[in-house]
C-alpha cells in the first residue's frame, strides 16, 4: 500500500522556534511552503506558541447567535433565547477549549463575544458584563452565570 501526498495541499510548520525560511523541502517536484498556522480537528494552531486561534469559533458562535436571534424576533423571550445560545452557541465557542492555550488577549475576545450576547438578549449597556475567570468557567458556569457592572 503506497501513500500519496497531495504536494498542492501541503505545508510546513514549526512549532517552538521560527520557522526555517531558508531551508528548501520539496515533495516530488513541488516546493512546499513554511505557514504561520496549521489547522487541525477545526482548530488552528499558530506556529511558535502552538497557541489556538479562537477566530474561527468566535465567527461560528455570533453565525449561530444571530441566526437564533433572527428566527425568535424583536419580541422574543429572554429565558428562552438564553437557553438557546447556551444550548447551541455556547458549544460552537467553546469547541475543543480544553486543548487551548490563549494569550490573554484572545481569551478576552471570547469573554466579549459572550458578553455581547448576553448584552443583546437583555438589551443592556457596554459597560455591564458577565464575569468570567477563564473561558473554560464558561462552560461549568453557563447555567448560573451572575451579571457584573463596572463603572
Amino acid at each position: 500500500m503506497a501513500f500519496r501526498f497531495n504536494s498542492q495541499k501541503s505545508q510546513l510548520a514549526c512549532f517552538g522556534e521560527n520557522s526555517p525560511r531558508d531551508n528548501i523541502i520539496t515533495l516530488g517536484d513541488i516546493y512546499l511552503s513554511w505557514s504561520a498556522q496549521i489547522k487541525y480537528l477545526g482548530s488552528c494552531f499558530r506556529g511558535k506558541q502552538c497557541a489556538v486561534d479562537p477566530s474561527s469559533f468566535i465567527g461560528r458562535f455570533y453565525d449561530t447567535f444571530n441566526n437564533i436571534l433572527n428566527v425568535m424576533g424583536n419580541s422574543r423571550n429572554e429565558m428562552s433565547a438564553l437557553y438557546l445560545i447556551q444550548t447551541y452557541c455556547l458549544p460552537s465557542l467553546l469547541y475543543s477549549c480544553e486543548t487551548w492555550y490563549l494569550s490573554s488577549c484572545d481569551e478576552k475576545r471570547v469573554e466579549v463575544a459572550w458578553n455581547n450576547a448576553f448584552r443583546k438578549i437583555f438589551n443592556e449597556y457596554w459597560y455591564e458584563s458577565v464575569k468570567c475567570q477563564t473561558v473554560a468557567v464558561l462552560l461549568l458556569l453557563s447555567p448560573c452565570i451572575h451579571p457584573v457592572t463596572h463603572e
